[in-house]
């Protein structure tokens, strides 16, 4: 007897991609700094002028029920949301210069070369642990005291 997992349906068959690479796939966009005035229905109408817009989600706090600032725009193809972002991205939406870029994954490192917080993409610095003292069970000379660890 064999159990079904509950699992996500699996996508339609995509058609062959052309030599010109993956512009069938739906893309989402990421929306920042907009107004809590807007809503999705807005976001639609306006990215709808440049793209088949095939959803707008803005996401609403726990806390406040007030929309957090930021909202998502799922577009039909790659060719529609490059469109939207050279045209849209740095411009006035309800009164706020939005930001408009392609929605990452979350944890998504910004080099996937490299470790997630390594540090090492901070100041340009290798990753150096610091010495945890508190584990020692001793005493230490600081700058300005003795310090005695638990035993």
């Amino acid at each position: 007897m064999s159990r079904s997992r509950s699992r996500s349906p699996e996508p339609a068959a995509a058609p062959a991609a052309d030599a010109g690479g993956d512009t069938g796939a739906e893309v989402k966009l990421y929306i920042g700094n907009i107004s809590f005035d807007s809503d999705e229905n807005r976001l639609k109408e306006v990215f709808g002028a440049h793209a088949t817009v095939t959803d707008a989600f803005i996401p609403i706090g726990r806390e406040t029920g007030r929309p957090r600032g930021f909202a998502f725009v799922t577009v039909s193809d790659k060719a529609g949301a490059d469109e939207c972002i050279a045209k849209l991205d740095q411009t006035e939406l309800d009164g706020r210069t939005i930001r408009v870029n392609e929605s990452k994954p979350k944890g998504t490192p910004e080099n996937p070369g490299s470790p997630f917080n390594s540090g090492a993409s901070r100041r340009g610095q290798a990753l150096r642990r610091k010495p945890f003292l508190r584990h020692h069970h001793r005493e230490f000379e600081g700058p300005l005291r003795a310090v005695r660890c638990r035993q």
